[in-house]
């Protein structure tokens, strides 16, 4: 991505990103956030630390091609498991989506990302992206998030009530 031109930042968590220049500098253990230079969907406001911003998104919808978010999970020959708690798993099969070749990772995985988030900066867009996703989840993607969401939140997460 850095040798096409994309600024590459690693989390850091808490919201702040740290700037990376080559792949060489970290190693790569949380999400990876990637745009080009005339991305105006995200922000970055500096910190007191050298090349490490705070990092937010300032649409809900991304339109272009011009943002793309890296996960590390760990998976084996057959699931994909969730990096908070690896009792969490999915198949390879249901983890994944496919558009014009492009694979990405399912959206009942993306919310339960999220919901670790609803007290960030970004918990509007996160309440956002679950309030218009839930109808278009099919039935087992529903089970499995709200299943998911009671093991990570001990059952209290505001989402299960309505799943």
């Amino acid at each position: 991505m850095i040798n096409k031109g994309w600024r590459v930042f690693e989390a850091c968590g808490g919201g702040k990103v740290i700037e990376l220049f080559d792949d060489s500098e970290r190693q790569m253990i949380r999400n990876l956030f990637c745009f080009p230079d005339n991305n105006t969907r995200c922000a970055l406001q500096p910190t007191n630390e050298i090349n490490v911003y705070q990092f937010s998104i300032k649409t809900y919808e991304q339109i272009d091609f011009d943002y793309i978010e890296f996960l590390f999970n760990q998976r084996d020959e057959k699931y994909i498991y969730y990096s908070n708690n690896n009792s969490i798993k999915r198949s390879l099969n249901d983890a994944f989506l496919e558009k014009d070749g492009i694979q990405y990772l399912s959206p009942e995985i993306v919310l339960l990302y999220k919901s670790t988030y609803l007290n960030s900066i970004d918990a509007t867009k996160h309440h956002h992206d679950f309030k218009y996703s839930l109808p278009l989840l099919s039935l087992e993607q529903k089970q499995w998030l709200k299943r998911s969401l009671e093991i990570c939140h001990s059952g209290t997460h505001e989402w299960i009530t309505v799943l």
